[in-house]
Formats: structure tokens, sequence, C-alpha cells
């Protein structure tokens, strides 16, 4: 068995027109991957939308029309994502307006990619969680402020009262001309 020598004409001649019918191929068929990636996406199946553009050969006169529906596809599923993330997002949050909700709700906004249409609703949302979820806090930091200083002050308070009732239950002393009276 001998090595194949790529510079024998015959070798040259067999790859051209191999690489003539591939080309000649893909010309012919790639409408018809094109029509499987928009069936694919009208399915919201994007991964084998994808598969079918990505199968277009770059040396193919479809290649840039390929490239274009890619191009859409991603952005398309982007934006689906991006919106389902966020109508996640939105129905944690509604069912559960606190700071363990909003956590929940911010777990689904920080997969949202920035150039999805829902990101700026996604920002807004986070901003008006955040709002909220400060203001709960304050509040309940305030209530805890007022609370510790009002139990200080019954504290002080009891302790004043019980110092003045244990006074008042020690014996009279009375002290004359240094002599101590009971």
């Amino acid at each position: 068995m001998g090595s194949l020598n790529v510079k024998n004409p015959e070798f040259i001649n067999f790859a051209d027109k191999a690489k003539d019918k591939i080309i000649d191929y893909f010309n012919k068929n790639y409408p018809t991957y094109l029509q499987k990636a928009q069936t694919a996406l009208s399915q919201r199946n994007y991964d084998e939308a994808l598969y079918w553009v990505m199968t277009v050969a770059e040396c193919c006169a479809g290649y840039n029309e390929a490239h274009r529906l890619a191009t859409a596809i991603y952005n398309d599923r982007i934006d689906y994502e991006g919106a389902q993330l966020l109508a996640k997002a939105e129905a944690e949050w509604a069912a559960n307006p606190t700071a363990g909700g909003a956590q929940t709700a911010y777990s689904y906004l920080t997969q949202i990619d920035p150039s999805s249409e829902s990101y700026t609703a996604a920002k807004s949302l986070g901003a008006k969680m955040t709002k909220s979820v400060k203001a709960d806090f304050d509040f309940e930091t305030k209530e805890k402020y007022r609370n510790q200083v009002a139990l200080e002050k019954e504290h002080i308070q009891a302790a004043k009262a019980i110092g003045i009732a244990w006074a008042k239950n020690q014996p009279k002393t009375v002290v004359k001309h240094n002599w101590i009276v009971w």
C-alpha cells in the first residue's frame, strides 16, 4: 500500500471535482436547510433551528442568508428566554413581596441576557424590589431601635423602682450628736 501523493494531477482533479460537487449540493439544497430552520424556529426549537442554518457551508451562495437567519434565531431565543425569566421573576415577586421573594426573583433576573428585549423591564423590576425590600428593612430596623430604646427605658425605670423600694424598706437610722439612734 503506497502513500497518497497530494501533488498527483489525478488526485488534484478528484479533489476539485469533489469540492465542486459539495458546493453545487449546498447551492441547490440550502433553501431546504433554511426551511427546516424556519420550521424549527416556529416551534421555538432554537437548538434545532441553529443546527440547520449552521449546516449551510460557508462556500455556498446561501451562506450570507443562513448567517442572517442564524443571528435572527439567536436573538429570538435570547428575547424569548428573557421574557420567560422575567415572567417567572414577576410571578415570584407578586406571590412573595418580601426579601425572600426578592432573592428568588433576582435569581431569575440575573439570568436575563443584557441584549434581551426584557432586560430593561428586568432592571426596572429589580429596582422596584430593591426599593421595597430596603424600605421594609429600614422600617424593621427603626422599629427594632424604637423597641430597644423603649425596653431600655423600662429597664431603667424598673431598676429605679427596685432601688427606691429597697431604700424604703431599710430601717430608719437617725444620727444625733454622732450617736446612732434606732
